[in-house]
C-alpha cells in the first residue's frame, strides 16, 4: 500500500492570501494576518511530527516501511500492508469519511491529508499492538482520542469503543452485528452533527462498561489479551479498606494515583500479586503511614472517651433534702421517683449521681430507688475525660499539620 500525506500548506497559504486581502480592504485588523502568518508554521510542524511518530510506530510491527516526500508531500510505501478499498472504511474515522469524504483510492494508493493518514497508521498500529481484527481512530479532540476495537475471541466477537470519559465492551455471537455496532458512533457530543443521533441497531448479548481513562484499559488487554477482561474483576477501589487519610492522599497526589482512586480493577485472581505490588509503590512512606496510625489510635481514643460520657451522662441524678418527719437525707428524680441512701449519705441541697442502685417497691406499691454507692454531681471523671480529650485534639492538629507538610 502506498500512503501519500498531502499537507495543508497550500490550503493555509490560500487561507492567508484571503486574510491578507480582507486586511487590505479594512475589513480585518492587521493583527489577524500577523497572528495567522505566525500559527501556520507551528500547525504545519504538529501535523507533520505526528505523522513521523505514527510512522515510528507502526514501524515497531512492520519493517519494509518507505518514507519519503518534501514540505508539500509525505509518501508512505507498505508493500506487505494489503487493505482492499471495501475494507479501508473500518480503519477511517467520522472525520475522514461519511460528510467529510476526505480520502481518494487509485489502484493501491491512498491520497489522504497528514491529519488524517496520522490516525490512519494509528488505527493500523493498534491492529498489530492489541491482537485486534479492526481498529479505527473515530475522532481526534481536545488531546484525546476516541477509539474503536473489533476483536474476534473464540465464537464470539468484542466491540471495544474508548474515551477520555470511559470506555465500554459489547459483546455478540453474530459478526454482522458486531460490525454494525464497531461503525455506529454513539457517543452523543453536542455540535458533532457526524457524530449526534446515531442509535445503535443492534442488541450486544453483554455489555461491560469502564469508566475510567481508555488508556488502562488498553494496556490491560495488551498485557492480558481481550478474553482476559470476561473472567477479569471489576470493582469500584473505594471498596478496599483503605483509611480516610490514605485516600486523601491519593486524591492529592492524583499523578501517582489515577488508576487507583478513578475506579478501576481489573486483575484476575492469578494477578492479585502485580496488583498488590502496584499498589504499594502508589502509597505513602512509612514516615506518613506511621503518622496516619497515630492519627488513627487518638480518633479510636477519643471514640472511647465519647462513650464513656454518653454512659456517665446517662446515669440517674438526684436531688436531694430532709424529708419530714424522720429528718433523714433522701433523694428525688426529675420523674418525682424517691431515692434512699445507705451510709454515707450526702448533705442537703446536693446533686449526686447514683453509681450502685436498686428499684425497689414499697409495702403501699410505689416505687422507689435504694442507692448504695454515689458521688457529687458533675462526675468527677467528666472533667478527666473532658482534659484528656482536649489533650487529643491537640496532639491530633499537630499531626494534622505535620502530614500536610509531607503531602505538599
Amino acid at each position: 500500500m502506498r500512503i501519500v500525506a498531502v499537507s495543508a500548506l497550500q490550503q493555509f497559504t490560500s487561507l492567508l492570501e484571503k486574510i491578507s486581502k480582507l486586511v487590505d480592504a479594512g475589513v480585518m485588523h492587521p493583527v489577524s494576518f500577523v497572528l495567522a502568518r505566525e500559527q501556520i508554521p507551528i500547525s504545519l510542524s504538529i501535523h507533520r511530527s505526528w505523522l513521523i511518530n505514527k510512522i515510528k510506530e507502526l514501524a515497531r510491527y512492520i519493517t519494509d516501511i518507505k518514507v519519503y516526500g518534501d514540505e508539500e508531500v509525505v509518501i508512505v510505501e507498505v508493500p506487505s500492508l494489503l487493505i482492499s478499498e471495501s475494507e479501508l472504511k473500518y480503519y477511517m474515522g467520522v472525520e475522514t469519511l461519511d460528510l467529510y469524504n476526505a480520502y481518494k483510492l487509485e489502484g493501491d494508493t491512498l491520497i489522504v491529508s497528514e491529519y488524517n493518514a496520522s490516525l490512519l497508521l494509528d488505527a493500523i498500529a493498534n491492529v498489530f499492538k492489541y491482537k485486534c481484527k479492526y481498529s479505527r481512530v473515530v475522532v481526534f479532540d481536545d488531546e484525546a482520542f476516541k477509539r474503536h476495537f473489533l476483536f474476534e475471541a473464540g465464537n464470539e466477537y468484542f466491540v471495544l469503543k474508548t474515551g477520555d470519559g470511559g470506555s465500554w465492551l459489547n459483546i455478540y455471537s453474530s459478526y454482522e452485528d458486531a460490525l454494525s455496532d464497531y461503525m455506529t458512533v454513539d457517543y452523543g457530543w453536542e455540535g458533532w452533527s457526524p457524530l449526534q443521533a446515531q442509535p445503535l441497531k443492534v442488541t450486544p448479548k453483554r455489555t461491560i462498561k469502564f469508566p475510567v481513562f481508555s488508556d488502562l484499559i488498553l494496556d490491560f488487554i495488551e498485557k492480558y489479551g481481550v478474553e482476559r477482561i470476561l473472567k477479569a474483576k471489576y470493582e469500584d477501589l473505594r471498596k478496599y479498606k483503605f483509611s480516610r487519610f490514605t485516600e486523601k492522599f491519593i486524591e492529592k497526589k492524583r499523578y501517582i494515583g489515577e488508576w487507583i482512586c478513578d475506579i478501576f480493577n481489573a486483575i484476575a485472581p492469578e494477578d492479585a500479586e502485580d496488583f498488590q505490588q502496584a499498589l504499594t509503590k502508589c502509597l505513602p512512606s512509612k514516615l506518613i503511614v506511621k503518622l496516619e496510625e497515630e492519627k488513627r489510635r487518638i480518633e479510636e481514643e477519643k471514640n472511647r472517651i465519647y462513650e464513656e460520657e454518653k454512659k456517665l451522662n446517662e446515669l440517674p441524678v438526684a436531688y436531694c433534702f430532709r424529708s419530714l418527719p424522720t429528718g433523714d437525707i433522701v433523694g428525688r428524680l426529675d420523674d418525682g421517683v424517691i431515692v434512699l441512701f445507705s451510709d454515707p449519705k450526702p448533705n442537703w441541697g446536693d446533686h449526686v449521681v447514683l453509681l450502685e442502685y436498686q428499684e425497689r417497691t414499697s409495702q403501699k406499691g410505689r416505687k422507689y430507688i435504694k442507692c448504695f454507692k454515689w458521688v457529687k454531681h458533675p462526675h468527677p471523671r467528666l472533667t478527666e475525660l473532658k482534659k484528656r480529650y482536649e489533650e487529643l485534639r491537640m496532639e491530633e492538629k499537630r499531626l494534622d499539620e505535620e502530614l500536610e507538610k509531607h503531602l505538599n
